[in-house]
């Protein structure tokens, strides 16, 4: 999915699905950048009043360099990173989880050694929307240079060993004329 917009964008309304509370939880994508641009916001899930963010929550953004990172809602404070990388118009698979109140993000199968101080806040929050491809409240960020896939998000945690055997199991799908 691509083009996204502050008019073209995904949006759920609340979901106590993705009510997640102060436990384990994932998210997977796939992801490829036509250039750099700071503050591409991917997914949200958050609620906004008209005027600020209100509750708990987490996001999902783009930065500098294609360095991607899930932050806090309430606070903005990064719980799990990727570094950036000068990798353009190429799909590459992101992970990104909550594991025994740590944030951990991996990038092609493999763990970043970038991970944050213990986040266990309840993510519960019954006025919470999910977006893609933009952030929650309109006029903020849109993912405008960034194409996704296959998005994945739920309760639980994989193994190392688990996310490197997705992102092997569908790399080849991402290969330029794939028939698979």
């Amino acid at each position: 999915y691509g083009g996204f917009s502050n008019s073209n964008y995904f949006s759920q309304p609340y979901n106590s699905a993705f009510d997640f509370g102060p436990g384990d939880f994932c998210i997977m994508f796939w992801m490829k950048n036509t250039q750099n641009d700071a503050y591409d916001d991917l997914i949200h899930r958050r609620a906004h009043n008209g005027s600020a963010y209100t509750g708990e929550g987490w996001f999902l953004q783009l930065g500098a360099n294609n360095n991607v990172t899930m932050k806090d809602s309430a606070t903005g404070q990064s719980r799990a990173a990727l570094d950036g990388d000068a990798v353009y118009d190429t799909w590459q698979f992101h992970c990104f989880m909550r594991k025994d109140g740590f944030g951990y993000s991996f990038r092609n199968g493999v763990m970043s050694p970038n991970y944050y101080a213990p986040w266990t806040t309840n993510l519960n929050n019954s006025n919470a929307t999910l977006t893609i491809g933009r952030a929650t409240n309109s006029g903020d960020g849109d993912a405008d240079k960034s194409k996704l896939a296959l998005i994945r998000i739920g309760a639980g945690a994989p193994t190392e060993e688990q996310v490197m055997k997705i992102y092997n199991d569908e790399k080849d799908l991402f290969i330029e004329n794939a028939k698979c």
